[in-house]
């Protein structure tokens, strides 16, 4: 069990972003807001300031976000480490797997931006992959976590019911959408972005090597058309043992 648990955290270590307690702080941002706490993240976090300097108490949740104003979310989020893989409540990866007296684990990610949905129903397409081997004497478990954004042209509003969604697969040409996270928008919802996460996981033989794809598609009527995938990330880590997925005492 304590080797299980060491696991799963080192996975938390490689993978999740760091938790950032929200703090009400806009007057334009009730707490009836359905994005009220992740508006909050993003202004504990440094990554917004507000819409009215010098005070800057409103947020204007329902401007539009210029390619300026995205420069700074983004030099923001990188430069104050809010994504940080680094360290679980003050050790490192290599502290965590001194725990299980294993190897260390190994992690490997790719990104893509600005990905379009192909035209056509249903039409299945890979935005990102990427692909990581077990120890040659163990097996091992190997976890994939993916976020990114889905959205279509800036000012612009849909007038029928529009539903994207992206997975990770292990096979190149897999259509099993289910598994993964489903985007939606509704007549009259502005194509502003919105964010999807979804992750797999298997075990794998010993030497073997697993190569998992980010696939996304539009699973509503119509086309993908005016709309894409943005700011992907794809990472995966693998743990000798195969402790992800069983238990040892």
């Amino acid at each position: 069990m304590k080797r299980l648990a060491a696991s799963l955290a080192i996975a938390a270590v490689a993978l999740a972003p760091l938790t950032v307690v929200a703090a009400h702080r806009f007057s334009d941002v009730p707490d009836s807001n359905i994005f009220h706490d992740d508006i909050s993240w993003l202004a504990d976090a440094d990554v917004t300031r507000g819409c009215n300097p010098p005070d800057n108490t409103r947020y204007c949740p329902e401007d539009q976000v210029t390619r300026e104003q995205m420069a700074a979310f983004m030099h923001r989020l990188a430069e104050n480490r809010v994504v940080d893989a680094g360290r679980l409540e003050g050790r490192t990866v290599a502290d965590l797997t001194a725990e299980l007296g294993g190897s260390p684990v190994a992690l490997a990610y790719q990104s893509a931006d600005s990905v379009p949905f192909l035209d056509g129903e249903f039409t299945a397409f890979t935005v990102t992959s990427v692909t990581v081997q077990a120890p040659p004497d163990e097996p091992a478990a190997a976890l994939a976590e993916a976020v990114g954004n889905v959205l279509g042209t800036a000012g612009e509003t849909v007038d029928e019911n529009r539903d994207f969604a992206c997975w990770i697969a292990t096979q190149p040409d897999d259509l099993s959408s289910d598994s993964g996270a489903l985007v939606q928008y509704r007549p009259g919802q502005p194509t502003l972005n919105q964010v999807f996460a979804t992750s797999h996981a298997l075990e794998i033989p010993a030497g073997s090597e697993v190569t998992f794809y980010l696939r996304c598609r539009d699973i509503s009527a119509g086309s993908g058309d005016g709309f894409r995938v943005s700011g992907a990330r794809l990472s995966a880590l693998v743990i000798p043992g195969g402790l992800l997925l069983s238990r040892s005492d």
